[in-house]
Protein backbone atom coordinates (compact mmCIF):
# COMPACT_ATOMS: atom_id res chain seq x y z
CA UNK A 1 0.00 0.00 0.00
CA UNK A 2 1.34 3.49 -1.16
CA UNK A 3 1.73 6.06 1.63
CA UNK A 4 0.28 9.82 0.12
CA UNK A 5 4.02 10.78 -0.45
CA UNK A 6 5.36 7.27 -2.25
CA UNK A 7 2.71 8.40 -4.82
CA UNK A 8 4.62 10.42 -7.72
CA UNK A 9 2.94 9.00 -10.98
CA UNK A 10 -0.61 8.78 -12.79
CA UNK A 11 -0.29 5.10 -12.47
CA UNK A 12 0.73 4.71 -8.85
CA UNK A 13 -2.53 7.57 -8.29
CA UNK A 14 -4.54 5.01 -10.34
CA UNK A 15 -3.60 1.76 -8.31
CA UNK A 16 -3.66 3.66 -5.00
CA UNK A 17 -7.80 5.07 -6.48
CA UNK A 18 -8.31 1.51 -7.62
CA UNK A 19 -8.89 2.36 -11.33
CA UNK A 20 -7.13 2.78 -14.33
CA UNK A 21 -5.06 5.93 -15.94
CA UNK A 22 -7.15 6.47 -18.66
CA UNK A 23 -10.09 6.59 -16.10
CA UNK A 24 -8.10 9.42 -14.25
CA UNK A 25 -8.80 12.37 -16.92
CA UNK A 26 -12.47 11.22 -16.74
CA UNK A 27 -12.95 11.37 -13.03
CA UNK A 28 -11.20 14.89 -13.27
CA UNK A 29 -13.29 16.26 -16.35
CA UNK A 30 -16.80 14.56 -15.59
CA UNK A 31 -17.42 15.18 -19.24
CA UNK A 32 -20.23 12.83 -19.24
CA UNK A 33 -24.07 13.69 -19.57
CA UNK A 34 -25.73 13.50 -16.06
CA UNK A 35 -22.32 11.96 -14.62
CA UNK A 36 -23.29 14.49 -11.54
CA UNK A 37 -26.75 15.75 -11.05
CA UNK A 38 -28.35 18.94 -8.78
CA UNK A 39 -31.36 18.78 -7.10
CA UNK A 40 -32.85 20.85 -4.20
CA UNK A 41 -33.80 19.60 -0.80
CA UNK A 42 -36.16 21.75 1.70
CA UNK A 43 -34.38 23.19 4.83
CA UNK A 44 -35.91 22.85 7.79
CA UNK A 45 -37.53 26.14 8.13
CA UNK A 46 -39.11 26.61 4.86
CA UNK A 47 -38.91 30.41 5.07
CA UNK A 48 -35.07 29.48 4.33
CA UNK A 49 -35.49 28.30 1.14
CA UNK A 50 -33.80 24.85 -0.48
CA UNK A 51 -30.14 23.62 -0.18
CA UNK A 52 -28.90 22.53 -3.35
CA UNK A 53 -27.24 18.70 -3.12
CA UNK A 54 -24.91 16.93 -5.72
CA UNK A 55 -25.10 13.64 -6.48
CA UNK A 56 -22.39 11.40 -8.80
CA UNK A 57 -24.39 9.35 -11.16
CA UNK A 58 -21.50 7.55 -12.79
CA UNK A 59 -20.39 4.56 -11.74
CA UNK A 60 -16.41 4.94 -11.33
CA UNK A 61 -17.25 8.14 -10.45
CA UNK A 62 -19.49 7.23 -7.65
CA UNK A 63 -17.19 3.95 -6.52
CA UNK A 64 -13.63 6.23 -6.38
CA UNK A 65 -15.93 8.97 -3.99
CA UNK A 66 -16.27 6.40 -1.50
CA UNK A 67 -12.70 4.37 -1.83
CA UNK A 68 -11.17 8.43 -1.23
CA UNK A 69 -13.69 8.66 1.55
CA UNK A 70 -12.78 5.66 3.18
CA UNK A 71 -8.66 6.59 2.78
CA UNK A 72 -8.84 10.00 3.27
CA UNK A 73 -10.53 8.58 7.01
CA UNK A 74 -7.19 6.51 7.55
CA UNK A 75 -5.37 9.64 7.23
CA UNK A 76 -6.78 12.44 8.59
CA UNK A 77 -6.69 12.91 12.28
CA UNK A 78 -9.35 14.85 13.55
CA UNK A 79 -9.15 16.95 16.38
CA UNK A 80 -11.29 16.78 19.37
CA UNK A 81 -13.14 19.80 19.19
CA UNK A 82 -14.89 18.11 15.04
CA UNK A 83 -17.93 16.63 16.05
CA UNK A 84 -19.12 16.03 12.62
CA UNK A 85 -18.40 13.09 9.85
CA UNK A 86 -16.28 11.48 11.78
CA UNK A 87 -16.60 7.75 12.76
CA UNK A 88 -17.54 7.29 16.74
CA UNK A 89 -18.79 10.82 16.80
CA UNK A 90 -22.25 11.92 16.27
CA UNK A 91 -24.60 15.17 17.20
CA UNK A 92 -24.65 14.20 20.99
CA UNK A 93 -20.26 13.70 20.76
CA UNK A 94 -20.55 17.47 19.65
CA UNK A 95 -23.06 18.65 22.21
CA UNK A 96 -22.00 16.96 25.23
CA UNK A 97 -19.09 19.37 25.66
CA UNK A 98 -21.20 22.19 26.19
CA UNK A 99 -23.59 20.86 28.93
CA UNK A 100 -25.09 23.34 31.65
CA UNK A 101 -23.13 26.33 30.63
CA UNK A 102 -23.94 29.58 31.78
CA UNK A 103 -23.63 30.99 28.35
CA UNK A 104 -23.45 29.21 24.87
CA UNK A 105 -23.41 30.76 21.58
CA UNK A 106 -24.03 28.92 18.06
CA UNK A 107 -22.94 29.82 15.07
CA UNK A 108 -23.08 28.85 11.19
CA UNK A 109 -21.16 29.13 8.45
CA UNK A 110 -22.67 30.77 5.03
CA UNK A 111 -22.58 28.24 2.23
CA UNK A 112 -19.58 26.15 3.92
CA UNK A 113 -18.38 23.32 1.03
CA UNK A 114 -19.39 26.06 -1.71
CA UNK A 115 -16.99 29.06 -0.04
CA UNK A 116 -13.90 26.77 0.36
CA UNK A 117 -11.46 27.61 -2.40
CA UNK A 118 -10.04 25.21 -4.75
CA UNK A 119 -6.15 26.01 -3.66
CA UNK A 120 -7.35 25.16 0.04
CA UNK A 121 -8.38 21.86 -1.51
CA UNK A 122 -5.09 21.20 -3.02
CA UNK A 123 -3.12 22.28 0.65
CA UNK A 124 -5.52 19.93 1.97
CA UNK A 125 -4.59 16.89 0.14
CA UNK A 126 -0.46 18.76 0.58
CA UNK A 127 -1.04 18.09 4.38
CA UNK A 128 -1.79 14.65 4.12
CA UNK A 129 1.68 14.01 2.25
CA UNK A 130 0.73 13.64 -1.47
CA UNK A 131 2.86 16.03 -3.69
CA UNK A 132 1.17 19.10 -5.54
CA UNK A 133 0.81 17.45 -8.88
CA UNK A 134 -1.34 14.52 -7.16
CA UNK A 135 -2.91 16.60 -5.05
CA UNK A 136 -4.16 18.79 -7.61
CA UNK A 137 -5.49 15.97 -9.26
CA UNK A 138 -7.60 14.44 -6.47
CA UNK A 139 -8.40 18.03 -5.83
CA UNK A 140 -9.97 17.88 -9.57
CA UNK A 141 -11.68 14.74 -8.39
CA UNK A 142 -13.61 15.42 -5.21
CA UNK A 143 -14.99 18.86 -6.84
CA UNK A 144 -17.24 19.63 -9.41
CA UNK A 145 -16.27 22.87 -11.56
CA UNK A 146 -13.92 23.28 -8.85
CA UNK A 147 -16.34 23.71 -6.14
CA UNK A 148 -16.57 21.54 -3.42
CA UNK A 149 -20.03 20.39 -3.35
CA UNK A 150 -22.91 18.63 -0.65
CA UNK A 151 -23.43 15.64 -1.62
CA UNK A 152 -20.17 14.11 -2.76
CA UNK A 153 -19.01 11.20 -0.12
CA UNK A 154 -15.80 13.14 0.19
CA UNK A 155 -17.23 16.79 0.80
CA UNK A 156 -17.33 16.28 4.82
CA UNK A 157 -13.84 15.32 5.62
CA UNK A 158 -12.12 17.27 3.52
CA UNK A 159 -13.78 20.09 4.50
CA UNK A 160 -12.57 18.82 7.98
CA UNK A 161 -9.37 18.63 6.46
CA UNK A 162 -9.45 22.00 5.19
CA UNK A 163 -11.03 23.50 8.78
CA UNK A 164 -7.79 22.28 10.96
CA UNK A 165 -5.94 24.78 11.07
CA UNK A 166 -8.90 27.25 12.09
CA UNK A 167 -9.82 24.37 14.28
CA UNK A 168 -6.45 24.68 15.89
CA UNK A 169 -6.46 28.79 16.45
CA UNK A 170 -9.96 28.68 17.88
CA UNK A 171 -9.14 25.72 20.09
CA UNK A 172 -5.89 27.76 21.40
CA UNK A 173 -7.58 30.72 22.18
CA UNK A 174 -10.89 29.12 23.39
CA UNK A 175 -8.65 27.36 26.09
CA UNK A 176 -6.80 30.88 26.93
CA UNK A 177 -10.36 31.95 27.59
CA UNK A 178 -12.13 28.71 29.63
CA UNK A 179 -14.19 28.28 26.77
CA UNK A 180 -15.50 25.08 25.69
CA UNK A 181 -15.37 24.62 21.36
CA UNK A 182 -16.59 22.44 19.01
CA UNK A 183 -17.88 22.32 15.67
CA UNK A 184 -20.25 20.44 13.13
CA UNK A 185 -19.56 21.14 9.74
CA UNK A 186 -20.57 24.52 9.33
CA UNK A 187 -21.98 24.39 13.10
CA UNK A 188 -19.74 26.31 15.50
CA UNK A 189 -20.50 26.17 19.24
CA UNK A 190 -18.99 28.10 22.14
CA UNK A 191 -19.99 27.83 25.94
CA UNK A 192 -18.36 29.14 28.98
CA UNK A 193 -19.11 29.63 32.77
CA UNK A 194 -17.84 33.39 32.15
CA UNK A 195 -19.60 35.67 28.88
CA UNK A 196 -18.16 35.16 25.80
CA UNK A 197 -16.43 37.78 23.66
CA UNK A 198 -17.43 37.25 20.12
CA UNK A 199 -14.94 39.54 18.37
CA UNK A 200 -11.62 37.94 18.51
CA UNK A 201 -13.50 34.00 17.52
CA UNK A 202 -15.46 35.97 14.27
CA UNK A 203 -11.98 37.43 12.99
CA UNK A 204 -10.33 33.76 13.17
CA UNK A 205 -13.14 32.63 10.99
CA UNK A 206 -13.29 35.41 8.32
CA UNK A 207 -9.43 34.97 8.38
CA UNK A 208 -9.77 31.61 6.58
CA UNK A 209 -12.27 32.88 4.20
CA UNK A 210 -15.47 32.21 5.78
CA UNK A 211 -18.72 34.35 6.23
CA UNK A 212 -21.16 34.07 8.87
CA UNK A 213 -24.60 33.69 8.70
CA UNK A 214 -25.52 36.35 11.39
CA UNK A 215 -29.15 35.30 11.01
CA UNK A 216 -28.61 32.34 12.77
CA UNK A 217 -26.47 33.30 15.18
CA UNK A 218 -28.10 31.97 18.68
CA UNK A 219 -26.95 32.62 22.29
CA UNK A 220 -28.38 31.29 25.07
CA UNK A 221 -28.20 31.20 29.24
CA UNK A 222 -28.63 28.95 31.69
CA UNK A 223 -32.10 28.89 32.85
CA UNK A 224 -33.72 28.75 29.77
CA UNK A 225 -33.80 25.72 26.96
CA UNK A 226 -30.31 25.32 25.44
CA UNK A 227 -29.58 23.38 22.41
CA UNK A 228 -26.48 22.44 20.59
CA UNK A 229 -26.62 20.59 17.26
CA UNK A 230 -30.38 20.16 17.63
CA UNK A 231 -29.90 18.85 21.35
CA UNK A 232 -30.96 20.53 24.45
CA UNK A 233 -27.88 20.85 27.08
CA UNK A 234 -29.18 22.07 30.04
CA UNK A 235 -29.11 18.83 31.28
CA UNK A 236 -26.06 17.96 33.81
CA UNK A 237 -25.52 14.21 32.32
CA UNK A 238 -26.12 14.31 28.88
CA UNK A 239 -27.43 16.03 25.82
CA UNK A 240 -31.27 14.86 24.97
CA UNK A 241 -33.84 14.80 22.45
CA UNK A 242 -35.79 18.11 23.30
CA UNK A 243 -39.27 17.79 24.88
CA UNK A 244 -41.34 18.86 22.32
CA UNK A 245 -40.24 16.44 19.63
CA UNK A 246 -40.59 13.85 21.84
CA UNK A 247 -44.29 14.86 22.66
CA UNK A 248 -44.81 15.38 19.12
CA UNK A 249 -43.83 11.66 18.52
CA UNK A 250 -45.53 10.16 21.22
CA UNK A 251 -48.54 11.12 19.99
CA UNK A 252 -48.28 10.44 16.62
CA UNK A 253 -47.62 6.99 17.51
CA UNK A 254 -50.56 6.52 19.96
CA UNK A 255 -53.14 8.65 17.49
CA UNK A 256 -52.20 6.20 14.87
CA UNK A 257 -52.42 2.95 17.07
CA UNK A 258 -56.16 4.43 18.86
CA UNK A 259 -57.71 5.82 14.99
CA UNK A 260 -55.07 4.24 12.75
CA UNK A 261 -52.26 5.86 10.20
CA UNK A 262 -55.10 7.00 7.40
CA UNK A 263 -56.60 8.75 10.36
CA UNK A 264 -53.88 10.46 11.53
CA UNK A 265 -52.45 12.08 8.20
CA UNK A 266 -56.09 13.44 7.76
CA UNK A 267 -55.97 14.96 11.01
CA UNK A 268 -52.04 15.82 11.19
CA UNK A 269 -52.50 17.91 7.76
CA UNK A 270 -56.02 18.47 7.87
CA UNK A 271 -56.90 16.77 4.24
CA UNK A 272 -59.60 14.72 3.34
CA UNK A 273 -57.99 11.90 0.83
CA UNK A 274 -60.28 10.29 -1.58
CA UNK A 275 -57.47 9.67 -4.24
CA UNK A 276 -56.28 5.83 -3.00
CA UNK A 277 -52.28 6.46 -4.39
CA UNK A 278 -52.61 9.93 -2.56
CA UNK A 279 -53.69 8.20 0.54
CA UNK A 280 -51.11 5.72 0.07
CA UNK A 281 -48.57 8.06 -0.76
CA UNK A 282 -49.29 9.83 2.40
CA UNK A 283 -49.03 6.70 4.56
CA UNK A 284 -45.71 5.96 3.24
CA UNK A 285 -44.25 9.32 3.94
CA UNK A 286 -45.46 9.25 7.65
CA UNK A 287 -44.29 5.61 8.30
CA UNK A 288 -40.76 5.88 6.86
CA UNK A 289 -41.02 9.64 8.83
CA UNK A 290 -41.98 7.97 12.26
CA UNK A 291 -39.26 5.48 11.88
CA UNK A 292 -36.69 7.78 11.03
CA UNK A 293 -37.22 9.84 14.05
CA UNK A 294 -36.79 6.37 16.10
CA UNK A 295 -33.80 5.44 14.47
CA UNK A 296 -32.54 9.47 14.81
CA UNK A 297 -33.90 9.24 18.50
CA UNK A 298 -32.13 5.63 19.44
CA UNK A 299 -28.77 6.96 18.77
CA UNK A 300 -29.14 10.24 21.08
CA UNK A 301 -31.84 8.59 23.54
CA UNK A 302 -32.13 4.47 23.27
CA UNK A 303 -34.06 3.98 25.73
CA UNK A 304 -37.13 6.48 24.42
CA UNK A 305 -36.67 5.20 21.20
CA UNK A 306 -37.02 1.32 22.71
CA UNK A 307 -40.61 2.11 24.28
CA UNK A 308 -41.69 3.92 20.92
CA UNK A 309 -40.95 0.53 19.29
CA UNK A 310 -42.95 -1.06 21.75
CA UNK A 311 -45.68 1.19 21.08
CA UNK A 312 -45.62 0.28 17.36
CA UNK A 313 -46.19 -3.24 18.12
CA UNK A 314 -48.90 -2.72 20.00
CA UNK A 315 -50.41 -1.51 16.45
CA UNK A 316 -53.22 -4.06 15.47
CA UNK A 317 -54.01 -2.60 11.71
CA UNK A 318 -52.51 -5.07 9.19
CA UNK A 319 -52.87 -1.68 5.91
CA UNK A 320 -50.86 0.07 9.68
CA UNK A 321 -48.41 -2.54 10.61
CA UNK A 322 -47.31 -3.33 6.56
CA UNK A 323 -46.90 0.41 6.25
CA UNK A 324 -44.33 0.30 8.80
CA UNK A 325 -42.63 -2.75 8.67
CA UNK A 326 -41.88 -1.52 4.75
CA UNK A 327 -41.02 1.92 6.44
CA UNK A 328 -36.88 1.62 6.41
CA UNK A 329 -37.49 0.07 2.14
CA UNK A 330 -39.13 3.45 1.34
CA UNK A 331 -36.11 5.68 3.16
CA UNK A 332 -33.64 3.95 0.94
CA UNK A 333 -36.02 4.25 -2.26
CA UNK A 334 -35.88 7.98 -1.82
CA UNK A 335 -32.42 8.22 -0.68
Amino acid sequence: MYKPSDITTNTQLAGWLRCSVDEISRLRQKPEENSVIKFEIPKRNPRNGHREVYQAMDYLLCNTLKCLKFKLSKLYEPLECVGGFIAGRNIAYNAKFHLNKKVIINLDIKNFFESIPFESIIEAFESLGFHNNMATILADIVTYNKILVAGFNTSPIIANIVCSKMDKELSAICKDRNINYTRYADDLSFSSEDNIELDPLEEIITKYGFTLNTEKTRTYKRGRSQYVTGLTVADKTKPRIPRRIKKNLRAAIHYIRIYGLSSHIEHKYDINCTNPRVLDDFCRKEAAKILGWIHYINGIEPVFAYKCFNELKKITNDDDIFYLENADSYINQRK
